[in-house]
């Protein structure tokens, strides 16, 4: 039987209610919407009373003994009715207007709708550099739409908000999160982009990632760390073991090459050993650690521009959990 819901927003939640009630004020209600919580075991756990007051919420807890937001995204799954899934972090927002702009698709035939992200620093409310990448792959596709910007949108924007997500094409396909530590999105989002053969990039944006410290994504734990090491290197394999050769470089040198660079340097912060071991990981799995582009002045120069100047920005973001 066929649901009478449109809609499924899943929100996982850890430990921070005042901001999912604000996550929660920008959902309008809708009888064609449903809105999944699911809590990780918080300590400060949401109010019952100030949930009462989001009729269209449904709150669940994460009682399978696995934390993280991955479990929390897989038991809103589980639960979910809509014809559509839609993922969001309980410490960001939803733009106004968000609903009237998703509903446009809601007779689409595509699989994936992406929309262009924006985010914002929660202390100032300037405009941040969180969204930047993955807007910068959508308004290029949206702009070219050609081979290379087309494998961009479906191997490069891992993170699962601002999509709209045909729930049967999930289902199909057996998409799930990683139960794991951290970029427990990583593979879903690479599968999703692996399977989907109808998709759609909307340059309206819905949705606004708010930086915070401590967020999950600024987290620089030996465990953390680890848990993305791991993710990293079956993102690789997968690359190549899916995709043509000559795509699967283009990605690589595109993403993958600077993730690598980004984790080693990560991992130099633990200490010397944790590093090479780290380094030699990467070389048995067949990840390639130096490239002539490390010597390019466009890589250069982007290092100078933009990577450093956002290192600086974030490293206020940092917590040591």
């Amino acid at each position: 039987m066929e649901s009478s819901l449109d809609l499924s927003v899943i929100i996982p939640h850890f430990d921070c209610p005042e901001l999912l009630y604000r996550l929660l004020s920008t959902i309008p209600p809708h009888p064609g919407v449903e809105v999944i919580v699911v809590d990780d075991n918080s300590e400060k756990k949401p109010d019952p009373s100030r949930l009462s007051r989001f009729p269209h919420v449904v709150y669940y807890e994460n009682t399978s003994g696995k934390k993280g937001a991955g479990t929390c995204r897989n038991i809103g799954l589980e639960h979910a009715k809509g014809r559509w899934v839609i993922f969001a972090d309980a410490d960001d927002i939803f733009l106004p207007g968000f609903y009237s702009i998703v509903a446009k698709y809601f007779t689409a035939e595509e699989d994936v709708i992406f929309f262009v992200p924006t985010s914002r620093y929660s202390d100032s409310g300037e405009p941040g550099f969180r969204h930047e990448a993955d807007a910068g792959i959508l308004l290029r596709y949206l702009k070219e739409r050609d081979h290379k910007s087309e494998l961009l949108v479906r191997y490069y924007i891992a993170a699962p908000w601002s999509k709209l997500i045909r729930r049967d094409f999930i289902e199909m396909h057996g998409l799930r999160f990683d139960e794991v530590l951290a970029s427990n999105d990583v593979m879903f989002a690479t599968k999703l982009g692996y399977h989907m053969k109808r998709f759609q990039v909307s340059p309206e944006t819905i949705y606004c990632v708010m930086l915070r410290h401590g967020s999950l994504v600024m987290r620089k734990s030996r465990e953390v760390i680890e848990a993305r090491i791991d993710t990293h290197i079956r993102y690789v394999q997968f690359l190549k073991s899916h995709l043509p050769g000559k795509d699967a470089r283009y990605v690589f040198l595109s993403r993958a090459f600077k993730r690598s660079l980004g984790l080693l340097n990560a991992a130099r912060r633990i200490g010397v050993t944790y590093f090479l071991s780290t380094w030699f990981r990467f070389i048995r799995s067949g990840i390639p650690i130096v490239s002539w582009r490390l010597i390019t002045p466009s890589f250069v120069w982007e290092k100078i521009t933009k990577t450093l100047p956002n290192m600086k920005r974030e490293s206020r973001f940092y917590t040591g959990r």
